[in-house]
């Protein structure tokens, strides 16, 4: 599952929150990892 790529920030205080990390955080973090290292 990938983040949306645009939506309307509608959250008190426009927190901008693409994604929760529990849904897609370890695979964005693994890709920039592997962007990182060459993996």
């Amino acid at each position: 599952m990938q983040p949306p790529r645009r939506y309307l920030d509608t959250s008190r205080g426009n927190a901008r929150r693409w994604c929760d990390m529990t849904i897609c955080g370890n695979r964005a973090k693994s890709a920039a990892f592997r962007a990182r290292h060459g993996d």
